[in-house]
């Protein structure tokens, strides 16, 4: 079972300075055998290219938001927030697929049917758009709901 934590990168910042700290004792200590010293100084690269490999996740929001949906495909939250970036790019059709795969897995939240009411909005689909409101409010009372509700109405 993935854990509901989108982003655990944070987990390793302690663990990384105890291990830079012994690389430098042990890069620094002349009584270290030559072989852990050799080993010190393949490893630090390679953890170097691992690190950059990462990072390129962090390129742009949806790109990180994909990468934790493949990583957590469990999870719903990493596709409300992808669907979230995808409405902001005007890609409503694939934003709305992503809403309602996020909803498959966690049916209680209701931003999600935000979410999916806006991408009905945008794909100029109001019956759509209406009927993802109308999900939400069975599910959970919101005023946020009830609120894009009176505005669809319109």
């Amino acid at each position: 079972m993935p854990l509901n934590v989108i982003v655990n990168e944070h987990r390793l910042y302690f663990s990384s300075v105890a291990f830079a700290a012994g690389g430098a004792w042990l890069a620094a200590t002349p009584s270290a055998s030559a072989a852990a010293r050799r080993g010190l100084f393949l490893l630090v690269p390679v953890l170097g290219l691992l690190s950059l490999q990462r990072g390129r996740a962090w390129d742009d929001e949806e790109h990180l938001w994909r990468d934790a949906v493949a990583k957590g495909p469990a999870m719903a939250r990493p596709r409300f927030l992808l669907a979230d970036e995808l409405l902001r790019q005007g890609r409503f059709a694939e934003a709305a697929a992503t809403v309602e795969a996020g909803l498959a897995r966690d049916p209680g939240f209701g931003p999600g049917y935000r979410l999916l009411a806006r991408a009905g909005d945008g794909l100029e689909q109001p019956g759509r758009a209406l009927a993802a409101l109308a999900a939400g409010l069975r599910r959970r009372e919101s005023a946020q709901l009830w609120g894009l509700l009176a505005q669809l109405r319109r």
